[in-house]
């Protein structure tokens, strides 16, 4: 199953980099996530198109476990 979420902010490109990047603050806007997991390759820091980690996210009483691929950078 594939599942996408395309949005346009209006908003200087290091900031909204930072609200899409730094866990703590994708937890000020998405209310659903619980954690994310990165492997320990991954340059949290410095992403890359075709990096991937899980993202865990609680929508009602359910826990989903998602693969993210990065394929814009």
């Amino acid at each position: 199953m594939s599942f996408a979420i395309e949005i346009v902010i209006k908003a200087p490109m290091d900031i909204v980099c930072d609200y899409i990047i730094e866990d703590e603050k994708i937890k000020e806007w998405n209310t659903f996530i619980i954690e994310n997991r990165y492997p320990s390759n991954m340059d949290k820091e410095n992403p890359r198109v075709g990096d991937k980690y899980i993202t865990v996210q609680k929508v009602g009483k359910k826990i989903f476990e998602v693969e993210v691929e990065i394929l814009e950078y």
